[in-house]
């Protein structure tokens, strides 16, 4: 990997753990049956966000429209919010 994937995933690691602080401030966290439902989550969130970064990389208005719509989608499944809220705070 080189030093701008690093750099990315450091980023949206970051940006996870803040959009996490926001909502559990506004938002009950769901509880999952299984204990490893919400690190899945976290895992596919991540993922979610690097292929969308790498599949969009020229095109940086597109690129923000797809992570604004992967955030507000893992955060919708996470916490206990209405997807329109979960979608303008994101």
């Amino acid at each position: 990997m080189g030093a701008y994937a690093w750099f990315m995933l450091i980023f949206f690691v970051l940006d996870m753990y803040c959009c996490i602080w926001l909502f559990q401030s506004f938002a009950g966290k769901r509880v999952f049956q299984h204990r490893g439902t919400a690190a899945a989550y976290f895992l596919a969130w991540l993922s979610s966000e690097c292929a969308v970064s790498e599949v969009f990389y020229d095109n940086l208005p597109i690129k923000a429209i797809a992570v604004i719509a992967v955030i507000s989608l893992y955060i919708w499944r996470l916490f206990v919010v209405p997807y329109k809220n979960a979608l303008v705070l994101s």
